[in-house]
């Protein structure tokens, strides 16, 4: 597997460059004694003793002129320079740390028999994975002409390049695998965060590697609180930025978390309970299409749906929507009608923000509609630029629903949240619920800042603006379940996982390509699918 990074450069050399792009010259030594390679000549030829006159610079780059130490000869050719270019899959890439993947542009499965790493440095230098001798040749060298500088990078540069030479392109043992975790000397991995370990690593780790999970867990806990320490430093860094402001000023300055804005029922007309009702209904008969998420560890209580576009779920899928094939199969004309009555409720949904917050509305849909990306109630992909548009799923709760602080992972800077109470039966909006004594609602909480919003005996709606990639919370609702009425909420944004899907649709990565597991054509899970997926049910 070769993943097109450009620190792999860094990791095999410790410069800006892999090897040399131009091939050794060949000097007037001996000729190789026939019957031997030119790998096992240099073997016998080889003196890596330091020169007491050389002379190690002190920048990361080897020196100009390097010292005449062995004799070098051409290198082999390819084994087999007809290799086909290896597959690619992109289905590794959701084995990658989270904090890499954005900027994984390509994968690809070259060939397992030993020499896999010394292939994928072959092909990432456009020399074909069957270049792999070659490029095993030319790491050697390269260390045996500077020592002094390798030495500095590796203790023992006769352990660096016993692994690196072979004798033949057969296959080869583990004792000759290229081995990144050799270079990590390089950057302690006390100092930074270490990439996550994969499910089953220890099946394939040398047995030298087993102990780094006890000795390295601190390390490997960093990354996973990395986001959460980099949204608490970028919220520290505007809170110096503000009380430097104050001092100059003489004025108190507060932290903006959010804009929270409360409608009362009595102060909303006729047209706008009709269509908050609509809104409330259509997301209730929701539940049909589409499925319940399933998140023990980050729900605690209640049921939350999402509709909209997503990251590919299934192999061959570029990306899709969030659907329920069987529920769809179930009651498909119903679905048909659910389609059209979306667009009218996402039309209500964007007035219900926009008369509140129209900059933060309008900066999602410049967002949205210049990453070329579908709207949440598009059924399809097109480029038609509405006004309507601002995100690409919507999230909805209910059933005294509770979930563990957090922060999204968001390509916008503004999440969109609507509060309110409905009748469990149909979903009807319950603006009057705050009169009955025995229903009482949730808290919205914003745990780092001690803030909450009591909407415990909420009287209409509550609309709430604010970057839910920077700043945790939570609904907390410790109240038993209520007969007839159920808190409810609803919020809309912008997902980088389904902003990334969409880059890597648009790039053209996936023309004229098929998945290397089962040669499937790629396709883009959106109605025009699921319709030729579930129409055979009615020919």
């Amino acid at each position: 597997m070769f993943i097109y990074l450009d620190a792999i450069s860094r990791l095999l050399d410790g410069s800006a460059t892999v090897v040399d792009v131009q091939l050794p010259k060949q000097t007037k030594g001996k000729e190789t004694a026939p019957g031997s390679s030119p790998v096992q000549a240099n073997k016998k030829k080889l003196n890596i003793n330091s020169s007491a006159d050389s002379s190690v610079p002190s920048s990361p780059n080897p020196p100009t002129e390097p010292a005449p130490l062995v004799h070098l000869e051409p290198p082999p050719p390819p084994a087999n320079p007809h290799l086909p270019i290896p597959p690619s899959d992109l289905d590794y890439v959701d084995y990658l740390p989270k904090i890499i993947q954005p900027e994984v542009r390509n994968v690809v499965d070259v060939q397992s028999d030993g020499h896999c790493g010394f292939r994928a440095v072959a092909y990432g230098l456009g020399r074909g994975q069957g270049d792999y001798m070659a490029v095993r040749y030319e790491m050697y060298n390269k260390i045996v002409r500077w020592p002094d500088w390798y030495r500095k990078v590796f203790h023992k540069v006769e352990g660096a390049l016993a692994p690196i030479m072979v004798d033949s392109p057969a296959p080869c043992p583990k004792a000759h695998w290229m081995s990144m975790p050799s270079m990590g000397e390089l950057h302690n991995p006390r100092l930074f965060p270490a990439p996550q370990l994969m499910k089953g690593w220890k099946e394939k780790a040398s047995e030298e590697a087993w102990g780094w999970e006890a000795i390295f867990s601190d390390c490997f806990q960093l990354t996973k609180k990395a986001p959460a320490q980099q949204s608490n430093l970028k919220s520290q860094q505007k809170e110096d930025v503000n009380n430097e402001e104050a001092e100059k000023s003489d004025k108190p300055v507060d932290t903006f978390i959010a804009y929270i804005h409360f409608t009362p029922s009595e102060e909303l007309s006729q047209q706008d309970k009709e269509d908050l009702n609509y809104v409330t209904t259509f997301l209730h008969q929701s539940q049909k299409f589409v499925n319940v998420i399933q998140l023990p560890q980050k729900i605690y209580c209640g049921n939350m749906w999402t509709i909209g576009w997503r990251k590919p779920q299934t192999e061959g899928e570029m990306a899709g929507r969030y659907i329920d094939t069987p529920g769809i199969k179930k009651n498909f004309f119903a679905y048909l009608d659910y389609l059209g009555d979306g667009v009218s409720a996402s039309s209500i949904i964007h007035r219900l923000f926009y008369s509140i917050t129209d900059v933060a509305v309008n900066a999602a849909n410049n967002l949205l509609t210049s990453l070329g990306m579908p709207h949440y109630s598009d059924a399809n992909l097109n480029n038609d630029n509405l006004d309507h548009k601002f995100a690409s799923n919507l999230a909805f709760t209910r059933d005294e629903f509770s979930n563990k602080p957090h922060c999204d992972e968001d390509a916008g800077a503004t999440a969109f949240l609507s509060l309110t109470n409905i009748n469990k039966k149909d979903g009807s909006i319950a603006l009057n619920s705050h009169l009955d004594p025995t229903f009482i609602g949730p808290f919205f909480v914003f745990p780092d800042h001690k803030v909450a919003i009591d909407l415990r005996k909420l009287n209409g709606i509550c609309r709430v603006v604010f970057d839910a990639g920077q700043f945790e919370h939570c609904t907390h609702n410790n109240q038993p379940a209520h007969s007839t009425l159920t808190p409810f909420g609803f919020s809309l944004q912008i997902s980088r996982s389904c902003v990334d899907a969409f880059r890597r649709i648009f790039s053209g990565y996936y023309e004229n390509r098929v998945t290397p597991k089962n040669n499937i054509p790629y396709y883009l899970g959106d109605h025009d699918y699921i319709f030729n997926k579930v129409v055979d049910k009615f020919v």
